[in-house]
């Protein structure tokens, strides 16, 4: 997978593989549950990295966010739970129609 392609998750849903791998199909990419450091972490390493980049500092902003979080193991996307969710008539297609009805009430 080309740079960006990866997500980096953390929060509850990170205590579940299961959990991860659906995340990974929906998206269509690997994910990396990461350790505490949540929304705050996030928040200030992607504010560092804007500061940067503004400043016109060269940097990766990938690998300038990564490197600050500590991470699990990757967790690829399968083809079959890509097929589940992605595919005609899977489960995206299905909500999309569910969420219709609700949204024309």
């Amino acid at each position: 997978m080309a740079p960006g392609d990866t997500l980096y998750v953390s929060g509850g849903a990170t205590g579940s593989r299961e959990v991860m791998r659906r995340a990974a199909a929906i998206w269509k990419r690997a994910v990396v549950p990461v350790e505490a450091g949540g929304a705050a972490l996030g928040a200030a390493v992607s504010g560092s990295c804007a500061w940067l980049l503004a400043r016109g500092e060269k940097i990766d902003q990938g690998k300038y966010c990564a490197s600050f979080l500590k991470k699990q193991e990757k967790i690829k996307p399968q083809r079959e739970d890509i097929e589940a969710y992605q595919g005609e008539g899977g489960y995206l297609d299905r909500f999309k129609a569910e969420e219709g009805k609700y949204l024309s009430l």
